[in-house]
């Protein structure tokens, strides 16, 4: 998977096959990204459907993760951008939501969490 750049407008977007063809997706425009059933689902913000991705969540997570994304559970990459609440359910269960989408916070994942907001607090 290859990560483009529009030069003049510092736009960021990757290729995508989408019933055979080739669909451009704008870093910005990625909610989530999910792994289930042995596909990669890409969560979009003006798709109601999901493009569905046979490269492996761990792919995107190593090429997106320069772009404020975190693993927050084992099959759930998200955009940091998008996160618009973070919560505790129960006493152990964290939760953020994304586009009112309530998604998991795993306990060994939440470091990850951690580390993206305080990133983004220090670099404004």
């Amino acid at each position: 998977m290859n990560v483009h750049k529009f030069e003049s407008q510092g736009e960021v977007f990757i290729e995508v096959k989408d019933s055979g063809s080739r669909v451009k997706i704008f870093i910005h425009s990625i909610l989530y990204i999910e792994a289930k059933n042995g596909y990669t689902f890409l969560h979009l913000k003006d798709r109601k459907d999901e493009l569905i991705s046979t490269r492996r969540l761990n792919e995107y997570e190593h090429k997106f993760v320069k772009y404020g994304f975190a693993r927050i559970h084992h099959n759930i990459l998200v955009n940091g951008i998008h996160i618009s609440r973070r919560r505790y359910v129960s006493k152990t269960k964290l939760v953020v939501e994304v586009n009112d989408t309530e998604l998991p916070v795993s306990k060994q994942k939440r470091i990850n969490l951690r580390k993206l907001f305080s990133d983004n607090s220090e670099n404004p």
